[in-house]
């Protein structure tokens, strides 16, 4: 992520790497595709002469171009960089909008089993199951909101206090976190603010699942990074929507 690039390295450091690979681009053979940058760190290749086996052979040429060669960014440091991407046909049998749907589900796809691979629509993988951290110390509601989730498909971990959920957020990774305000050692305003502090769940989404629901505890949240604030007690319905929208933004 452009983001991650830019925390390790310093603000700019991630265009710098899109840039030098952009460039790197265009020394190829310009004739046998169009590119464009789509958003964020993605780019867009089109093929006139669409070979499937062609393309995903020059994408692995240089994927293992970037591999074995580090990025200069600055003071002597380097960035070995990869990527995934996903092929499709756009060449009629497909509208052009499906197309852009469907390798943008395989580019989800790539990235959900491991990253750094390059997908066709021929490639039957099962994507790994989102896991959620869950920190609370009430073990009924703890147990509620771990069944729905793991009904709809989650991977959830559980932890009793804030100083165990830290814990397990600094030896694993989760995609979303969500915790009750209070809890034993230290509560979820001060776990929010140490996760923040750590790059690795700077982006990470996280939900504040608590009773207290003054305006002043809202605020405090939300200021702190938390990106959704809800109150208990709570429909199962509305936690499940919740969290579907969070990760899908």
């Amino acid at each position: 992520y452009l983001e991650s690039i830019n925390e390790k390295f310093g603000k700019g450091a991630g265009n710098q790497i899109i840039t030098q690979i952009a460039s790197f681009i265009r020394e190829q053979e310009q004739d046998r595709f169009y590119c464009a940058r789509w958003k964020g760190g993605s780019f867009i290749f089109v093929f006139p002469n669409y070979d499937e086996e062609a393309v995903v052979s020059w994408m692995m040429r240089l994927k293992a171009h970037l591999e074995h060669n580090p990025l200069p960014i600055r003071d002597n440091q380097s960035f070995r960089a990869s990527f995934s991407a996903s092929v499709a046909d756009i060449s009629g049998i497909i509208p052009f909008g499906e197309a852009i749907s469907l390798t943008e589900d395989l580019l989800f796809l790539a990235k959900s089993v491991g990253r750094n691979r390059i997908l066709t629509p021929k490639d039957k993988l099962t994507p790994l199951l989102k896991r959620v951290l869950l920190a609370d110390d009430d073990e009924l509601i703890a147990s509620i909101v771990k069944h729905r989730l793991t009904r709809e498909g989650f991977e959830v971990h559980h932890a009793p206090d804030g100083e165990e959920a830290l814990r397990m957020a600094k030896t694993g990774t989760y995609s979303l976190v969500i915790l009750d305000v209070k809890m034993p050692v230290f509560d979820g305003f001060e776990l929010v603010k140490l996760l923040r502090e750590m790059p690795t769940y700077s982006k990470t989404p996280i939900m504040m699942l608590t009773s207290l629901g003054e305006d002043k505890d809202i605020v405090r949240g939300l200021n702190l990074g938390a990106n959704d604030y809800m109150l208990k007690p709570f429909s199962p319905l509305e936690l499940i929507a919740r969290v579907r929208r969070m990760l899908k933004s």
